[in-house]
């Protein structure tokens, strides 16, 4: 199989805040993977690919900070999911700017999994 990812991914499972640069009323989403480049969302919302959105969570290995992880991220891919009784869709965004400590929290936030026994 091809794998193109830069960057390992992390099965992990939380809710995610998501709002959109045009105003659009935030959303829930929820996180289903997550790499030091992006994540993988699932969501009752259907966003556009090439969408700038914001995302606001809370990692484990941030837990010391009170404060949301926030980050700008854009769509690059959308796919209907097929759930019965409403539709949902699998989103995956690339992270944009991180700043030197976001990628330092997603760093350990991925690692951690590859280590445990």
């Amino acid at each position: 199989m091809d794998d193109r990812r830069k960057h390992h991914r992390k099965k992990i499972a939380f809710p995610v805040r998501v709002s959109s640069a045009g105003g659009a009323q935030p959303f829930r989403a929820e996180c289903l993977d997550l790499s030091v480049g992006g994540m993988g969302l699932v969501s009752k919302v259907a966003v556009e690919k090439e969408a700038v959105l914001q995302l606001e969570f809370s990692l484990a290995s941030n837990s010391a900070s009170s404060t949301p992880f926030r980050v700008t991220a854009i769509v690059r891919l959308v796919r209907q999911m097929l759930q019965v009784p409403e539709p949902r869709f699998a989103v995956g965004v690339e992270f944009l700017k991180l700043t030197a400590e976001q990628k330092r929290i997603l760093e350990s936030e991925v690692m951690s999994s590859l280590f445990m026994i």
